[in-house]
């Protein structure tokens, strides 16, 4: 809630600072700020609502709820960008005057200063707890200090370099919402994850004994967490409930893997001679080969 709060203040006294200098840079670094703080309220809100439990309605969770609100926040990004750069071009081609008065300097100096502490705050959390959350908040709250310095420039130089800066963050603005929202929707429609997680997944399950090989593995985010299909072949001969008590056994050390949320695992019995055969270049049997495909 810190971040709500930091981002309420800035765009109160950024706002008013707009209005007592006509500045174009400080209203482009004012409406940075708005989108701030309805980022941080949507975020605030989407994890929460992503954390309740599963119900009749949705019973693989709420985890859409973030990313959903990413894409939100991407699009709003995109629609302040435009009205800023709309604003800047507009001051470019007018006699636009800018009033150099001395508390919208102490403003942009507060702005620059509490996004300053606020990244050093962030970035500590991340190096000590590795939360991609914390990480994800440095990198924005250090992108708001290059918009915010680009804007105190402008407007301390003046003239058509407050325009030129308030140009600046319009693009800087469109950019971000632009890089967000393509991460978003990679979310949104099931991404398959990293090539490394997904050898992970493999390994975790021919760790457990018994499993002979990972013939199929498929994996997808569904918002920010994985969930993993995979089919494990184990020794036909085998026990059913010694073969049902693998699949929970690689289910388990599957899902111990970090943001995997659920691991869906079928078992395949092979001969148990199928390693030796594939080592000797021999065809191995798949299931439901040989079967005849005629009615």
């Amino acid at each position: 809630m810190a971040g709500v709060v930091l981002a309420a203040t800035l765009l109160l006294l950024k706002s008013l600072a707009t209005v007592l200098t006509g500045s174009i840079s400080i209203l482009s670094d004012a409406l940075n700020s708005f989108l701030d703080l309805f980022s941080y309220s949507a975020i605030h809100l989407a994890v929460r609502m992503q954390n309740v439990a599963p119900d009749v309605d949705h019973p693989f969770g709420h985890r859409r709820a973030e990313p959903l609100a990413g894409l939100i926040i991407a699009i709003l990004a995109a629609v302040l960008g435009f009205n800023i750069l709309r604003e800047a071009i507009t001051s470019l081609a007018t006699d636009h005057a800018v009033v150099l008065a001395p508390a919208a300097l102490v403003v942009m100096t507060i702005a620059v200063g509490s996004k300053v502490v606020m990244a050093i705050l962030y970035r500590t959390a991340s190096r000590r707890t590795g939360s991609p959350a914390m990480e994800a908040s440095y990198v924005d709250t250090r992108n708001d200090i290059l918009a915010s310095s680009i804007a105190f420039v402008g407007f301390f130089l003046g003239g058509h370099w407050d325009s030129v800066a308030a140009l600046l963050v319009g693009v800087w603005v469109i950019y971000s919402g632009t890089r967000v929202g393509l991460e978003n929707i990679h979310y949104l429609m099931g991404r398959a994850p990293a090539a490394e997680v997904q050898e992970e997944i493999r390994s975790a399950a021919l760790r457990v004994p018994g499993v002979k090989d990972v013939p199929f593995l498929r994996a997808h985010f569904v918002g920010d967490r994985v969930d993993a299909e995979l089919h494990v072949t184990v020794d036909e001969d085998m026990p059913l409930r010694e073969a049902h008590a693998i699949s929970e056994t690689v289910k388990r050390e599957v899902e111990r893997i970090p943001d995997l949320q659920y691991a869906f695992v079928h078992i395949e019995p092979v001969p148990s001679n199928s390693n030796e055969r594939a080592r000797e270049g021999a065809p191995v049997p798949q299931p439901g080969a040989g079967k005849s495909t005629r009615r």
